[in-house]
């Protein structure tokens, strides 16, 4: 049965429903609804456990993007901060960078082109979440294009550094899209799994006998 993971490593019941076939605890109904909208929710045990947990990788993922952009023009306090944690992840070239309100990004094109797939591959695996069959197989059959999805950006970087083209800021951001929506998937589909309706039996363990009877 479907429950909450406990400390005691043991399934929580949930008796109280909200309705029949929602699988979403009566306390939590209004917050859960909310983020889980209507997706099919209790067609299979766990089902919201799963979009719970997947909201949250499209949760952080796009409030990111959303800093980045309005950088340039949030309060001085709060723009510093963000341009901070840039520098640490990204060359912040200005030829290479997005500009906005005459200021550029903290990122690079390449670098919000691939957080925008990020969010996009979590979007994805949000919508899909109600169904662990479907999830799961997708993020099995997904890994086979790793190489696929990196292809753009590694050839873009490539060419980039022996010198013989030289992309717009665009066509780096579109370039990064691949990589950063194989990533959001294979990350969200690896923590909408991490639901706990159950827990592994234990070994069993044989009583030693003393070394003298041995």
């Amino acid at each position: 049965m479907t429950g909450w993971w406990n400390r005691n490593c043991r399934s929580v019941p949930l008796r109280r429903r909200a309705d029949a076939g929602s699988g979403i605890p009566k306390a939590y109904s209004p917050i859960w609804k909310l983020v889980v909208g209507n997706w099919g929710l209790g067609e299979r045990p766990g089902s919201y456990h799963r979009h719970v947990i997947a909201f949250l990788p499209l949760l952080v993922t796009a409030g990111w993007i959303a800093l980045l952009v309005a950088a340039p023009v949030l309060p001085a306090s709060v723009g510093v901060v963000v341009y901070a944690i840039g520098s640490l992840i990204c060359h912040q070239l200005p030829e290479r960078s997005f500009h906005l309100a005459g200021s550029q990004l903290p990122v690079c094109a390449r670098c919000l082109g691939i957080y925008v797939g990020l969010s996009s591959g979590a979007a994805f695996t949000w919508m899909r979440a109600s169904d662990e069959r479907s999830t799961s197989a997708y993020a099995r059959s997904v890994r086979r294009f790793a190489a696929l999805a990196a292809a753009p950006t590694a050839v873009t970087v490539a060419l980039e550094s022996i010198g013989a083209w030289q992309p717009a800021n665009l066509t780096r951001a579109v370039a990064g899209l691949p990589l950063g929506f194989f990533i959001g998937l294979v990350v969200a589909n690896a923590l909408a799994t991490l639901h706990y309706d159950g827990c592994a039996p234990r070994r069993p363990t044989v009583p030693r006998l003393p070394r003298r009877f041995s």
